[in-house]
């Protein structure tokens, strides 16, 4: 089985306590058994925070919304403009791409290096920077 990715572990520490130091986070890294250069984490560690501020910051419209009352809402209610159709084409995607990159671990990797790129595209531009200093497994 592969070890989990220096992100995922980084993502995984700062997500239950997003208020840990640069220095605490590299000593719980390392209690993991990860031997990844320190400035490794320190990247890793800048890329996850900034993904998690980016995730968790509402909308200014949001705070200022007034309340709605739970018990006013249906539970079982399904979402709108779900289309199950596109949901299960993604999936199929996924699955495709898991027996493509040999397992999920593997490719819960390559998201996190799109994730960490910071776009499909400029995940694009850096696999084509590594195509080319990989000269073996250029496509012909």
């Amino acid at each position: 089985m592969t070890q989990p990715s220096l992100l995922s572990i980084v993502r995984t520490i700062l997500s239950s306590d997003g208020n840990l130091t640069t220095e605490e986070v590299i000593k719980r890294v390392r209690a993991r058994g990860l031997k990844s250069a320190d400035q490794a984490i320190k990247k890793a560690v800048y890329n996850v925070r900034t993904d998690l501020k980016k995730n968790s910051s509402a909308p200014a419209s949001a705070s200022t919304s007034k309340a709605v009352d739970p018990s006013s809402t249906p539970t079982a209610a399904p979402k709108p403009g779900v289309d199950l159709t596109v949901v299960l084409s993604n999936v199929a995607l996924v699955n495709a791409a898991v027996g493509a990159s040999g397992g999920v671990d593997p490719t819960r990797q390559v998201a996190e290096a799109v994730r960490a790129c910071g776009s499909v595209d400029a995940f694009l531009q850096h696999l084509e920077l590594v195509a080319g200093i990989r000269s073996d497994e250029r496509p012909s």
